[in-house]
């Protein structure tokens, strides 16, 4: 469980630095690439959409698994889960597990 917590921490600081360079201006919203965007939020609620968040500022429901859902939040802050991560986040996501995962196996053998 420790190995997913560290590789969250590790995701969440490298789009944390995505958000940096994007608001300094270094890069552009539009050209950040992303493996998948799933679960955008919506204007109008679901039907069944008992569990959706209101944004009031943004005037938006969101997914309950979507990383400002109820569940999302929950799942990003211990797990560094992201439902639009960039490229660069993925792949640090991975490897860190992976690098942790081996670590802990070594460790444990």
């Amino acid at each position: 469980m420790l190995v997913f917590l560290a590789s969250g921490m590790i995701a969440y600081g490298t789009h944390e630095g995505e958000e940096y360079l994007e608001k300094s201006g270094y890069i552009q919203k539009e050209n950040i690439a992303r493996p998948w965007d799933i679960l955008k939020p919506t204007e109008e609620k679901p039907e069944e959409g008992i569990l959706y968040k209101y944004d009031e500022a943004k005037n938006v429901y969101y997914h309950p698994l979507h990383d400002k859902g109820y569940i999302g939040e929950f799942a990003k802050g211990f797990f560094g889960y992201n439902s639009n991560p960039n490229y660069v986040e993925l792949a640090a996501w991975l490897l860190s597990l992976m690098f942790g995962i081996n670590l802990w196996r070594r460790f444990y053998s």
